[in-house]
């Protein structure tokens, strides 16, 4: 795997903590607000093009607001790694297609997966008046880590990864269709 962390620039985002507490001073536990609405910023915010190879640094990124899922990922992982959030880089392929997709992952934060789920829909119906569904999750290195895909509604959510049939579902179960490899960022 192609090593997206040389690409990070947490510190170019230092400043996110304080202005999502600005926004949301009330709600805690504070890591599942700083997950979710970077998630929503990101969502909202940057579009999706095919941008070739080269990776631009996160900074640049946020100029921009339009990359691939390669860049997106880069931007979304500097932002959480900013927040104090571990992220990591999923390679995800369809079986018989020569490319792939690069997916978020970000490790739950509360010691509980759990309780995770329960805040980030809490979260998400507080603040967004969204209902999320099931959230999915994997686990990697003995750490359970979240999907933050940039197609998806919400963090966890799937819908978007298994209509490109990078997941297949079997009623209450799931599977990566193919993967390639796994990146914890350092």
């Amino acid at each position: 795997m192609r090593d997206y962390t040389q690409f990070m620039e947490p510190g170019s985002f230092s400043f996110i903590t304080q202005r999502i507490d600005d926004e949301f001073p009330r709600f805690q536990p504070r890591k599942i607000k700083y997950l979710c609405v970077i998630f929503e910023i990101l969502r909202q915010g940057v579009d999706y093009h095919k941008s070739g190879r080269k990776v631009p640094p996160a900074s640049q990124m946020m100029d921009r607001l339009s990359g691939d899922c390669e860049d997106q990922s880069v931007l979304i992982n500097s932002m959480f790694e900013a927040a104090g959030l571990n992220s990591g880089f999923l390679e995800v392929k369809i079986p018989g297609h020569s490319t792939g997709h690069l997916v978020s992952l970000v490790e739950e934060p509360l010691g509980d997966i759990n309780e995770t789920c329960r805040q980030i829909r809490r979260f998400y119906l507080e603040n967004y008046n969204i209902t999320a569904g099931d959230i999915y999750y994997d686990q990697f290195n003995g750490k359970n880590w979240i999907i933050a895909d940039n197609f998806s509604d919400y963090p966890g959510h799937s819908k978007a990864l298994v209509n490109e049939d990078y997941i297949k579902e079997n009623g209450s179960t799931w599977r990566w269709n193919e993967f390639k490899e796994f990146l914890e960022s350092p």
